[in-house]
């Protein structure tokens, strides 16, 4: 092969490369940020919250005043917000019901719907991330790509970082139109999970818009960016953030790792979640007692078992419970669950979320992978 051969290949190569956007250097979001599992539920949407400013003419120029506003204000109404398009296709922006289409049926107060002003938007909620959304599983990471158009200025945070922040450098008059095609960029996230949203966007006359772009199948595709799937679908979008500790689905995470074992505080009754492996040890670090498991998560293929030191207490599913108030004290400040099968991730926090009675409003304990735990004589 000639020289000028060889680099005439590479330039191709070179081509293809860029073309079908292989490297994925994205925006990292950590998984500490996550508020739960996947749903297995389909999502409905986030929470819409509109902010009328008769005064916004005059005062609105940037996302600066756009928080502020927020910040000083409480909603003139909210909504579900099915997803951000609006206006809708074919649609028009005439009075802040024709602005929303569908979505306006759900305004409260529907009152609204036949006014018009200056306005502050914001949507919030918490999207699904699964493995099957990754665009590179070349790297660790799921890559998820992105885009964000609006007139005027707008911002995508998810998992507390800016991802996308229309029109880019912060500037003291983001008056415009700004097109998502120009806006993009690629969220990694570091494990599948349940993210917090949280777009502002805001209007202060004239047209207005706002579409929220992305890789993800399953949305509207109207005036769809190159390389993407349409807007981001309703299917993985859900108006609520669970309050951690609350289910399985948004177990208390560990506060820190010492020595292979992790660190947990909580209220008695609240679902705890470590990286998990084939079965942990639990301690208290606090003095107090475990009375009980309350739930044990589901999708595992058999039962548990449950033991204070070598003494097997039986084997348990999802849906019971193990007492252990009978023992001195009403209560064990050690007990062990084994045969987690089949074994899950160790470094996804939310692998093996367990419910927990204490003989205390409030403790602290440790979980500590097996392999690490001498066994009881």
């Amino acid at each position: 092969m000639s020289h000028t051969s060889l680099r005439l290949h590479l330039f191709v190569l070179t081509v293809v490369l860029w073309g079908a956007q292989v490297s994925h250097a994205g925006i990292l979001v950590s998984a500490n940020s996550r508020v739960g599992r996947v749903p297995n539920a389909v999502g409905t949407g986030l929470r819409g919250f509109y902010y009328a400013d008769p005064t916004g003419f005059d005062t609105l120029r940037s996302l600066v005043d756009a928080d502020a506003f927020i910040a000083q204000n409480q909603p003139t109404a909210t909504f579900l917000s099915t997803e951000i398009l609006y206006p809708r296709p074919g649609g028009n922006s005439d009075t802040t019901g024709d602005l929303l289409g569908d979505d306006a049926s759900t305004l409260d107060p529907g009152s609204v719907a036949s006014t018009k002003s200056a306005s502050v938007w914001r949507f919030r909620g918490a999207i699904a991330i699964s493995r099957r959304l990754d665009v590179d599983p070349t790297t660790r990471e799921i890559d998820v790509d992105f885009a964000l158009g609006s007139d005027d200025s707008s911002r995508l945070t998810i998992g507390g970082t800016d991802i996308l922040r229309v029109p880019g450098d912060e500037l003291a008059d983001e008056r415009g139109v700004y097109e998502a095609n120009d806006f993009r960029a690629t969220a990694s996230f570091e494990q599948p999970g349940l993210y917090p949203v949280d777009i502002v966007w805001w209007d202060y006359f004239g047209g207005i818009f706002i579409r929220w772009y992305g890789s993800i199948l399953g949305g509207t595709e109207d005036g769809v960016p190159d390389g993407l799937a349409g807007i981001v679908p309703t299917s993985v979008l859900f108006p609520s953030v669970p309050r951690p500790g609350e289910s399985e689905l948004s177990p208390i995470l560990p506060t820190s790792n010492l020595g292979g074992s992790f660190q947990f505080e909580g209220e008695s009754g609240q679902w705890f979640d470590p990286p998990a492996t084939d079965g942990f040890a639990f301690n208290t670090t606090d003095g107090s007692f475990f009375t009980e498991i309350l739930g044990l998560p589901t999708g595992f293929a058999a039962p548990f078992t449950v033991r204070v030191g070598s003494t097997e207490l039986g084997k348990f599913a999802p849906g019971d419970t193990v007492d252990f108030s009978a023992f001195p004290g009403g209560g064990v400040s050690q007990f062990f669950v084994e045969g987690i099968s089949p074994a899950v991730d160790a470094e996804d926090s939310l692998a093996f979320p367990i419910q927990l009675g204490f003989n205390r409003s409030f403790a602290a304990f440790n979980m500590t992978p097996l392999s690490s735990v001498p066994e009881p004589s």
